[in-house]
């Protein structure tokens, strides 16, 4: 195959994938997603967008996890200062008439 047969080769097969390319139809570029079809652009945008999204919510569940874990060590050092209280003074009188019942119901007892 001498220079021009290859160069009529490669034109012959570039028109034919162009032509190819041109008989997709819109269905083929296209994806319905809740109702709406959109195109491959509309559709890389659609992702990023879901992407950032998904991105701040995990990062939202993840500052609200902390948060959590910091009341829960909160709760563990007021329940344990509670109960030094009630070794304190749980054997007066005023204790176990003011506090026993609201003590036991904050320790799950």
């Amino acid at each position: 195959m001498n220079q021009a047969e290859s160069w009529a080769h490669d034109l012959a097969r570039n028109e034919a994938e162009a032509f190819r390319r041109a008989l997709i139809t819109k269905e083929d570029k296209t994806m319905m997603i809740h109702g709406r079809y959109y195109s491959e652009p509309e559709l890389q945008a659609h992702i990023k967008f879901m992407e950032d999204k998904l991105l701040e919510l995990e990062g939202k569940h993840l500052q609200e996890c902390r948060q959590i874990s910091e009341y829960d060590i909160e709760n563990k050092e007021l329940k344990n200062l509670l109960s030094q209280l009630r070794s304190y003074y749980g054997e007066t009188e005023s204790w176990v008439d003011l506090f026993e019942e609201k003590y036991k119901e904050l320790m799950n007892l």
